[in-house]
């Protein structure tokens, strides 16, 4: 009802795709529903996703086990309590227990209670804990006060990483951006692709893996990227799923990150804080140096600061809670504009309509047109921001023993002023970014018994973003090298996504099983404006006109014309189904099973094209069953060697960008024309299109142009468009997947202190892949298919089109990995995590869409199948804290509450394809094309060193309250770690030798406001203050 009353008339298919998703609905969901609410049973939290699991044994003093001992579990924090009984086998289970530290309390009669004070668990673990017995009165207590968490997880089977609140609050995390911990976990990299999650899992694309956080999704489907960002103080703990996760979680065959939200607590707690970095304290990179042109001792102006607090505590003591917190991000910084001051004057004469004083103006610039376009700044620096305000807010509340709810809004906005884009380029042609995220989430848990727990959740999602165009005049027009006027082409762009979440799991466990099963249905809307290719309905556009250089400017002789017509952007609804069992099956003490099967399904917009215009769904792939399964083996009785092993299906997402394209580029909704030499420069100098007269009666003749924005007609005109080029897909694209499979062997070496290495193999399948399959018979030129696809129209072999781009399930990935691991969690006032990964991985494209999507040899596909841009052979990483204690010595005193906290990366060189620079085969891709005999992404770029460093001192100010003054430098030793080079070979359709430029670096580091664990392109300092009480 609620599409209905927003569009009286729904488009065609809506009754389909509604009636589809209702016989799903009604065959799988529903009797889901039933049972639940029939056996009283909801659901638990998927445990990994939000909770932990606190396991164990109760022995006497001879080892054997003891039934019916009282397990009393209490929140050191929060007063939270759950009380179990153990089994005949001296096995008891607390599910569903909020990270953070309890007081464990056995009692049994006729034996010693037993109280361990400090039991930690942490997100995600299940937790192995001993629990020795001795015969006494039960009056009488043995407490035990150390930690009493094992190094060990005896039971853990997926391969994963926690970031503990320590190294979240002590680490030097640049823009305090909670993601870069990612890479702390061996097997990820960073992403070398133009959009995603910015990460890579197992040398797999960005775009296959999920983020969620307080357990429900927060990921954008149109880019399959991460969508809000919390506030790093707003942050509990930090886990990263890299390999074998469970059943539990779906729509990724890449990685999964988790994040748990802070609660408030019944202490007051709260800080503030202030970070700013300056361009006084950062060096410059290898480029601007580079730079002539730049004045002795010139650094780009640049300002970053980041701002805010948070507070939470008690409303009713061990009932009622809440958490708040804010943050502000803010840059400024300037982006250096060369044009000269001549071409500049030129230029505005022009646009004003001062043709007397404009030099050199041609004979065939079309004097009766005034442009009317703003005039362009000129050379200098232009300013460019970045704003963003972060916002949390949490509700906690428990009313009784067995009942706890809890409510959380996230809000996220980012406002982003840009000035030009190119080359030298001004304020003109230029846009503005803004958007906003929320989530809004409530969750209700139910403690049936000892053995049942019932969590519900919901999420409500929404989220806008748009670009804001500085200046709306069209059509566009593009001087080659000198400057960019009006209206972007590309332009405004806007799209806004609509979450709603259902979660509903359930978990019961059984002697030596934990059963669980669960639910989990989103329903997303996604509509965008996406001018691009055509005119779009933002206001219209009215195409752009491009020229060589000035002098082809003032002569009006444009060498290209581009114009689109009809609407842009869609309107899409998805669905997403996914249903897990598990069963964790502790088989003996020292062995456990971790086996289960998760069922995914998403159903896909309609969509047509203009072979096919009757609307159908694209292929709803409905057998997508993922199994999974992991073996623990602990051998021996200590508890410190564990072997694990696991492998596991896990299918992906078709996300939002791709069903996107389908219905918009199907050459009914869009159509384009261009124009090129003779024709656009007669168009610009007032002539027609060569179409007949009033074909466009929307799009005013060029003495039209003026102040005013051209609009596209829509719907198109009847009119003789030349062959359009499209995206279809295949009738039957099937969901992609990966499958996964690890074996690990971890030891205990030292108190708090373990080892690991690990094998890991991830192998990705049907990975949507782009392929023109309306090329022309290929004819052999020196030793390969050549096209000549715009020589040769006649000969397409469907001529009602240019080209048909079709998205086919051809893309496939392999990654194999040796990792080796030391873990210290902290004590002695010392935790770190080192860790080295030898890996090689292999693709055959980078992506669906962006970076080149197309093969050099699209018959062949396999001919690409080389080292992936996520390939780096060897990746080492060390991340720590150290504490310096104060005591009565001299260094105690002088040093004393100082912490030292490094991140330290080093890998080797990544790899880059080398190409011709041109579309030597003429299948109409200009980045593809290698020399011959050359392989794909063969070149190999320089090794890259990154140190990063944290120096803090705690100040005391009062029971309980401190202030921490903080010093970052990222790049410490500034490091130039290029990222790009230039890998055109030479010149030509098949050059044999070289550019004298090849191989030369063209850009290093990351972009403005990276760094971290990822490069940065200088080094950088930044200062902090911090109250924390």
């Amino acid at each position: 009802m609620l599409y209905i009353a927003r569009h009286p008339h729904p488009p065609s298919g809506y009754h389909k795709l509604i009636g589809g998703t209702m016989r799903v609905f009604m065959s799988v969901a529903f009797p889901w529903m039933v049972f639940v609410a029939m056996t009283s049973i909801a659901a638990m939290a998927q445990t990994s996703g939000v909770t932990a699991d606190l396991a164990g044994t109760v022995f006497d003093q001879t080892g054997a086990v003891l039934p019916g001992v009282m397990i009393t579990v209490t929140g050191n924090s929060t007063g939270l309590t759950r009380t179990v009984v153990s089994e005949e086998k001296g096995l008891f289970l607390v599910q569903n227990l909020p990270s953070g530290t309890y007081t464990v309390k056995a009692e049994f009669s006729g034996f010693t209670t037993v109280t361990l004070t400090s039991v930690t668990v942490t997100l995600g673990q299940r937790v192995n804990l001993p629990i020795r017995m001795s015969v006494g009165s039960v009056a009488e207590t043995v407490t035990v006060t150390e930690e009493s968490t094992p190094v060990v997880e005896t039971s853990k089977t997926e391969v994963s990483s926690l970031v503990n609140e320590r190294a979240i609050n002590d680490m030097p995390i640049n823009i305090r951006n909670p993601l870069q911990f990612i890479l702390t976990t061996p097997g990820t990299t960073t992403q070398r692709t133009t959009t995603g999650s910015n990460y890579s899992f197992g040398g797999g694309r960005a775009r296959n893996n999920s983020s969620n956080i307080d357990g429900v999704d927060n990921n954008d489907d149109a880019i399959r990227g991460f969508m809000a960002q919390p506030s790093l103080d707003a942050v509990k703990e930090f886990q990263v799923l890299a390999s074998n996760y469970s059943a539990e979680f779906g729509r990724a065959s890449g990685g999964v990150v988790n994040t748990i939200l802070k609660s408030g607590t019944n202490d007051i707690n709260g800080s503030a804080f202030y970070y700013i970095r300056d361009r006084a304290f950062a060096a410059n990179n290898f480029f601007v140096n580079a730079n002539q042109a730049n004045p002795p001792n010139f650094k780009p102006y640049f300002r970053q600061q980041q701002f805010g607090g948070a507070l939470g505590g008690p409303i009713k003591k061990n009932k009622l809670f809440f958490f708040g917190s804010y943050e502000h991000f803010r840059t400024n910084a300037f982006s250096v504009v060369t044009i000269s001051q001549a071409n500049t004057d030129t230029i505005n004469n022009v646009l004003a309509g001062n043709y007397a004083s404009v030099p050199g103006l041609g004979p065939n610039f079309p004097r009766g047109i005034k442009l009317g376009y703003t005039k362009i700044g000129g050379p200098g620096s232009f300013p460019r921001t970045q704003r963003r305000h972060i916002t949390v807010e949490k509700l906690d509340w428990q009313p009784t023993a067995n009942d706890s709810f809890y409510f959380r809004h996230l809000f996220n906005r980012n406002e982003n002023g840009t000035p030009g884009s190119a080359l030298n380029d001004n304020t003109r042609n230029a846009n503005d970014f803004k958007g906003d995220t929320s989530s809004y989430v409530g969750s209700y848990t139910r403690i049936i018994s000892t053995h049942t727990l019932n969590e519900l959740r919901y999420q409500y999602a929404p989220s806008t973003s748009g670009d804001i165009v500085d200046d709306p005049i069209g059509p566009g027009i593009n001087i080659s090298g000198v400057a960019n006027i009006g209206r972007n082409l590309n332009q405004p762009q806007g799209r806004s996504q609509r979450r709603s979440q259902f979660l509903d799991n359930v978990s019961w466990q059984t002697g030596k099983h934990q059963v669980k099963f669960g639910a989990d249905i989103n329903r997303v809307r996604r509509i965008s404006s996406l001018p691009g290719t055509n005119a779009g309905n933002l206001g219209g556009l009215g195409g752009v006109f491009t020229f060589a250089n000035l002098a082809a400017f003032l002569d009006g002789n444009a060498t290209n014309f581009f114009q689109g017509f009809g609407a842009s952007g869609t309107n899409q609804l998805s669905w997403n189904y996914g249903f897990f069992v598990q069963d964790n099956f502790l088989i003996h003490r020292s062995l456990t099973l971790n086996a289960g099967v998760r069922y995914e399904l998403q159903t896909n917009p309609d969509v047509n094209n203009i072979l096919d215009p009757t609307p159908r769904e694209v292929n709803r792939d409905s057998n997508n069953f993922g199994p999974r399964i992991g073996l623990a083996y602990s051998p021996g009785s200590s508890g410190k060697t564990v072997i694990r092993a696991g492998y596991g299906i896990y299918y992906d997402l078709l996300f939002g960008n791709i069903t996107g394209n389908l219905g918009q580029f199907n050459g009914l909704t869009v159509k384009t024309l261009t124009l090129v030499g003779a024709d656009a420069a007669a168009r610009f100098r007032g002539q027609n299109f060569g179409f007949p007269a009033g074909a466009f009666p929307n799009v005013p003749p060029p003495s039209g142009l003026g102040n005013q924005v051209w609009t596209s007609p829509s719907p198109i005109p009847d009119a003789s468009f030349p062959p359009q080029a499209i995206t279809t897909a295949d009738p039957d694209l099937p969901t992609a997947y990966s499958q996964q499979a690890q074996l690990t062997v971890e030891r205990q070496v030292a108190p708090n202190l373990s080892i690991s290495t690990m094998y890991m193999l991830n192998r990705g399948v049907k990975y949507p892949a782009l392929r023109n399959v309306n090329l022309p018979a290929p004819i052999i030129i020196n030793g390969r298919p050549t096209y000549n696809i715009n020589a040769r129209a006649s000969e397409l072999p469907d001529q009602r089109i240019s080209i048909n781009n079709r998205f086919e399930p051809n893309g496939s990935s392999t990654y194999h990995a040796l990792a080796v691991s030391a873990v210290k969690r902290f004590s002695r006032n010392t935790q770190f995590n080192a860790s080295w990964t030898y890996s090689h991985a292999i693709d055959f494209i980078p992506d669906a869409i962006f970076d080149n999507p197309f093969t050099q040899n699209q018959l062949n596909m396999r001919d690409d199948r080389g080292n992936s841009l996520q390939d780096q052979r060897h990746r080492f990483l060390f991340s720590g804290v150290f504490v310096l204690p104060k005591n009565e010595s001299l260094l105690g005193k002088v040093f004393g509450n100082f912490s030292l906290a490094p991140i330290a990366t080093l890998g080797t060189g990544v790899f880059y394809n080398i190409t011709t620079g041109t579309d030597s085969n003429g299948d109409g891709q200009t980045g593809t094309d290698r020399p011959l005999g050359v392989g794909r992404n063969t070149f190999r770029g320089d090794s890259t060193l990154n140190y990063d460093l944290r120096v803090s001192r705690n100040i005391g100010v009062g029971e309980n309250r401190k202030i921490q003054v903080i010093a970052e430098g990222f790049n410490i030793f500034n490091t130039t770690n290029f990222s790009n080079y230039n890998t055109v070979w030479g010149t030509g359709a098949y050059p044999s030798t070289p550019n004298a430029t090849f191989g030369t670096p063209t850009a290093s580091g990351a972009s403005l406001g990276g760094g971290g664990i990822i490069d940065v392109p200088a080094r950088v300092i930044q200062f902090g203050i911090r109250y924390s009480f």
